[in-house]
């Protein structure tokens, strides 16, 4: 387990892009706010490379402060759905080849990364248990969402 404090660890941006890159067959990923377009960046690259690709961004953070990076990630062909449901999808989490996840406070903002208290765990090497829950909770997430527009 890795556990990373913003903004007092400075490296934080640097180890979610490796995150990112080291993603050999799956990326999913569940952001409230995302508006780095650096991770975007990071994002397109791993599709570009064949891993298979999934966002999902709250429905209304869609339509404002993340519409950009919903525009770049569509543009290039990265699977993209918003959240349908009454409730906030305030998830913040990447699970990364069915075995590894990213989670925490932190949105993908800049704000995140340089302003605000907020944290990140990275847990290595799930269990089969840990593994059946995140799928789970993919499964509901991506029930609940459509294909942004």
């Amino acid at each position: 387990m890795e556990l990373w404090f913003l903004p007092d660890d400075s490296a934080g941006v640097a180890r979610i892009k490796q995150m990112i890159s080291s993603a050999e067959k799956t990326l999913k990923i569940a952001m409230f706010t995302f508006t780095r377009q650096d991770f975007a960046q990071a994002i397109i690259q791993a599709a570009k490379r064949g891993v298979k690709t999934e966002v999902v961004i709250d429905h209304q953070s869609a339509k404002g402060a993340s519409a950009k990076v919903v525009a770049l990630l569509q543009k290039a062909g990265v699977s993209v759905s918003l959240s349908q449901g009454s409730a906030l999808l305030h998830h913040k989490f990447l699970y990364i080849d069915g075995k590894v996840l990213e989670n925490g406070s932190a949105n993908w903002t800049k704000a995140a990364f340089t302003q605000n208290d907020d944290c990140f765990l990275i847990l290595h090497e799930l269990n089969d248990s840990q593994k059946q829950q995140m799928e789970k909770l993919w499964k509901v997430i991506k029930a609940e969402s459509a294909p942004a527009a």
